[in-house]
């Protein structure tokens, strides 16, 4: 996956604003995409082009993912007619194709795209397209905050009112108001690349700071299957927080 750096990234092209649902957070455990929806702009304005598309999962949908965007499969099947993704591929590919794709948590949609894409016979669509990451820009323009959408929304005074379950178009149109006001700033900002860098003093002393008996501190190392069962924990938190995990992985 390409990632375009925030301070290099100037958007006069073709975007894709995309978002997914899936069944649940782990493609490699055999979770599936059940929605995507797509939103065209160009030169920072909405084209009015859009691809939305509902598929069968071809596996039921757990409960805790019913809570999040509202559909099962049996629902899945009939507003999608019965397609699975192998019959939205191709237009899909060729939608998303040379692209610049604005994505809020990027790394999970892309790893469901990918999967999905070689599924069905394709090649991986990340070697394919640019991918700017709302998330990670949002987490270095406001550190320390939420920076879901919902969070966003409300920092920026974007109406989600409408939105009482997650949609994959509508969190795309969502996504591009935010997108557009987050990044206003830096469309029309000209920095000085001759100015001289400021100097920060950072020489300073540590001392290891020493607690009677920690010399006897028994040292007890995690299995592997604790530690994976810790990530797979904390790439659940990381997905239902909108990316706001503060633990790491391990």
């Amino acid at each position: 996956m390409t990632e375009v750096s925030p301070s290099k990234f100037i958007d006069n092209g073709k975007l894709a604003i995309l978002d997914t649902e899936t069944t649940g957070f782990s493609p490699e455990s055999g979770d599936r995409i059940i929605e995507v929806g797509v939103i065209e702009m160009i030169n920072r304005k909405l084209t009015g082009k859009t691809f939305h598309e509902y598929v069968d999962p071809e596996i039921e949908v757990p409960e805790q993912a019913v809570a999040v965007h509202g559909w099962r499969r049996e629902d899945l099947i009939a507003a999608g007619k019965g397609q699975k993704f192998i019959h939205i591929a191709e237009r899909l590919f060729n939608t998303l194709k040379g692209c610049t794709l604005i994505i809020h948590n990027a790394p999970f949609d892309m790893g469901f795209l990918d999967y999905e894409f070689v599924r069905a016979g394709f090649p991986k669509i990340s070697e394919y397209v640019r991918v700017f990451d709302t998330l990670k820009y949002a987490n270095n323009l406001y550190p320390g905050k939420r920076n879901n959408l919902d969070a966003l929304c409300r920092r920026l005074g974007v109406n989600n009112g409408h939105r009482q379950l997650h949609g994959a178009l509508l969190d795309s149109e969502i996504l591009s108001e935010v997108y557009l006001l987050m990044t206003q700033e830096q469309n029309t900002l000209h920095f000085n690349k001759s100015a001289p860098a400021p100097v920060v003093d950072l020489s300073f002393e540590f001392k290891a700071v020493q607690f009677p008996g920690m010399e006897k501190l028994k040292v007890i190392t995690a299995q592997d299957s604790e530690i994976e069962n810790h990530n797979k924990i904390m790439k659940r938190i990381d997905k239902e927080s909108g990316g706001n995990n503060l633990w790491p992985s391990m």
